[in-house]
């Protein structure tokens, strides 16, 4: 299995969203709910219409605890726009070959549908967990609190949460940038 990374670029994200955009509302919905919420790929998969369906925040369960995170407006509007022809207690992510499918898709499936995506728009690195990894890379950006995106993310050491978003590799850089010989 290779690793996959954040996209840390907004470029990039605004590449692949284009790109679900023109290709289907269900992969683009996915991308935007994935990037903009800190759930994990398997809990995004089991969602029905009527856990976002005119909804102001999302339950996420988080280890043994449930947060309610908001959503945002751009996000709520690709959820109600989406959502419009669809039953409450349908899954929001099924197949779109098999006609009234009654099952979520897999991560397996999540991954072919980024890979061709970032084969399509040139970006590598790109998979199921990239999704939440981007979340929780500009979350870290933002507020530059490890402490909350560890819970958030329900990881328990500082160092593999910032291996998590692709922080770490260059985690001495900074220290050194100014360094004097003894």
């Amino acid at each position: 299995m290779k690793y996959v990374e954040p996209l840390k670029n907004k470029d990039d994200i605004k590449k692949i969203s284009n790109y679900f955009k023109e290709q289907h509302k269900r992969n683009y919905l996915l991308f935007t709910l994935g990037i903009n919420t800190p759930i994990r790929v398997t809990q995004l998969l089991n969602l029905r219409v009527i856990d976002v369906k005119d909804k102001e925040e999302i339950t996420i369960m988080i280890g043994k605890r449930a947060i309610l995170f908001p959503l945002g407006r751009n996000v709520k509007e690709i959820i109600q726009d989406y959502c419009k022809n669809k039953s409450d207690y349908d899954f929001l992510f099924t197949s779109i070959r098999i006609k009234n499918s009654i099952k979520p898709i897999t991560k397996s499936q999540v991954n072919k549908i980024l890979l061709k995506a970032s084969i399509n728009c040139n970006i590598d690195n790109l998979g199921a967990s990239s999704l939440r990894k981007t979340f929780a890379y500009f979350y870290y950006k933002r507020t530059k609190n490890i402490r909350n995106l560890m819970k958030l993310l329900n990881h328990h050491d500082q160092y593999y949460t910032l291996q998590y978003i692709g922080e770490n590799k260059n985690i001495f850089d900074n220290d050194f940038l100014e360094w004097e010989e003894i």
